[in-house]
């Protein structure tokens, strides 16, 4: 009775042909497609109803919206064959047995898998318009999301609309993914598919990368490997490059952080960098321009290969000192480093760009030092970054803003989640947070040092440690002093033994092992190595030790 026609189940001799075969054939076919016959689950007399569906057509109707479901789950290519064979009415039925054959020769060729590949293909071209659109969208949100505009209340409001297009977008680029992915499973041999998923992939290892999450960064590497063996060799090795230098430089990203809510400010160094051959990068303590800096350049690091040359100057005070920290960037091994030493490598050297950080107390003679060096070789870009202009023409000097209210509060909250993965920003702990972050000056080192207290403290009780403390109602407010008061604030949180434990480890330069710290420990008779484990690891937790 599964696969008897509608006509030959109310007994119409007279009207059976080839398409009552064909119903029946279609039914083989739904069967091996989904596992049953086409009638509806739960029916215990098919034949009642197949009498029922030749005159009656809100019984057709449901017949074919449940068929077309049951389908739709499988995606095979094979459900509008299917679905044509088995229609109620042999009137609309496939009329010629041979046409089923054909397209089931087609599928099996790949001309239909194809076809349906390419359908997938054009669902995610539609889907990248669809993000573009609510990416514009949440653009336009954020520019207007600030404190000064609108209420607590209703800003609370806002926020919840801007983590509602967060959302959306998350959704839309997983859809996107499995539209690539289902196109690869019907063709494997578009390459299409395999690039766009391959983009995807990149910007995921990337941000895995920086969240020092290996497993996860093993396993999206494997899958673009996959995705690798099926474009052209070239291409091939140029994604291995990018790979192998995207990691290199995120794992000595010597600011690991995710940098939050200042594109427009990269795209400006970017700009800066590609027009000037020195360039100078200013803005208060704490605020991030030497990540900025470094995320403007990773860019044309990983794409161009051109290398750049991170050197502090915070403790140099003469020529001398910028020679040496030149010629260690440069691994330029002489025991008596010269002008003429510089000179020399600095005009056989590629494109590259160097960032000097910190130059406040050099910025004359090494300003003066570059004069002298890029007429040399123009492909070379220097980045002063300080806290104050030093003294070079407008269009070459840049200033970092603070962060805007909703990267402030983004960049909280992803923090915070990650050292308590069950945070939850509700209407009571956003209005403290808001005005923890208005006394933070929406700083993003401050906010990352307050963050890290989560694990320990809620956002209330963090707000009362704050607004109490005599760092903030004491401090100056210069430029420097929000920092120093938040490091000051952040080691009153410590216990006496946590305190300890990192004061005797200052007396190391660079890092330490346990085992070093420990004998340290020891030796002032304070405690053993086992209790300097216990409170290394309550460091790390709350005070941003790594």
């Amino acid at each position: 009775v599964g696969y008897m026609s509608p006509e030959q189940a109310v007994g119409l001799n007279d009207q059976l042909d080839e398409r009552t075969d064909i119903f029946a054939l279609g039914s083989i076919l739904f069967e091996i497609l989904t596992g049953h016959t086409p009638f509806w689950a739960g029916d215990t007399q098919p034949l009642l109803w197949k009498q029922q569906i030749l005159n009656d057509s809100t019984v057709q109707t449901r017949f074919i919206k449940e068929v077309r479901q049951a389908l739709s789950k499988h995606n095979t290519g094979l459900e509008d064959v299917c679905l044509a064979a088995i229609q109620p009415s042999s009137k609309n039925r496939l009329d010629d047995v041979r046409q089923l054959v054909d397209h089931l020769q087609q599928w099996m060729d790949g001309a239909s898998k194809r076809q349906q590949a390419r359908i997938h293909i054009q669902n995610s071209t539609l889907l990248n318009t669809e993000i573009e659109q609510i990416q514009s969208q949440q653009h336009l949100a954020l520019s207007k999301f600030e404190l000064d505009t609108t209420t607590k209340q209703t800003l609370y409001e806002e926020w919840n609309a801007l983590q509602d297009y967060q959302r959306t977008l998350e959704h839309k680029h997983r859809t996107l993914e499995q539209e690539l992915q289902q196109a690869i499973l019907y063709a494997p041999d578009i390459l299409e598919s395999h690039e766009a998923l391959i983009e995807l992939d990149f910007e995921k290892y990337k941000r895995r990368l920086l969240q020092r999450a290996p497993l996860a960064v093993e396993d999206i590497k494997s899958k673009m490997l996959m995705h690798l063996q099926f474009i052209d060799d070239k291409r091939r090795t140029e994604w291995l490059r990018k790979m192998t230098a995207c990691k290199k430089l995120y794992t000595q990203h010597p600011f690991p952080a995710v940098d939050f809510g200042r594109p427009n400010s990269i795209q400006q160094l970017q700009s800066g960098i590609a027009a000037y051959p020195i360039l100078n990068v200013h803005g208060p303590t704490g605020i991030g321009k030497s990540q900025l800096v470094l995320e403007a350049l990773i860019d044309s690091t990983i794409t161009n290969n051109v290398p750049f040359y991170y050197i502090s100057c915070k403790e140099h005070r003469d020529i001398l000192d910028i020679y040496q920290s030149i010629a260690t960037a440069l691994g330029i091994a002489q025991e008596q480093i010269t002008i003429e030493v510089i000179r020399a490598h600095f005009e056989r050297l590629g494109p590259a760009h160097f960032i000097f950080d910190g130059v406040e107390y050099i910025h004359t003679i090494l300003q003066t030092l570059l004069t002298e060096l890029h007429p040399l070789n123009s492909s070379i870009c220097s980045i002063l970054i300080s806290r104050s202009p030093q003294g070079l023409a407008p269009e070459q000097t840049i200033e970092i803003p603070r962060l805007p209210l909703a990267s402030a509060l983004e960049l909280f909250v992803t923090l915070a989640k990650q050292n308590r993965p069950s945070f939850v920003l509700t209407k009571t702990t956003f209005l403290a947070l808001c005005d923890m972050l208005e006394l933070l000056e929406y700083t993003p080192h401050t906010i990352e040092l307050i963050a890290s207290k989560v694990s320990h403290y809620t956002v209330l009780e963090l707000k009362h440690l704050l607004t109490t403390s005599s760092h903030y109602t004491l401090a100056s407010r210069d430029e420097q002093s929000l920092l120093d008061a938040t490091i000051a604030w952040s080691w009153e949180q410590l216990s006496p033994r946590s305190q300890t434990t990192l004061a005797v480890g200052s007396m190391f330069k660079g890092s330490f092992t346990i085992g070093a710290l420990g004998s340290v420990l020891e030796h002032l008779n304070i405690f053993d190595v086992q209790d300097a484990t216990e409170v290394l690891e309550d460091l790390v937790a709350i005070n941003l030790l790594r």
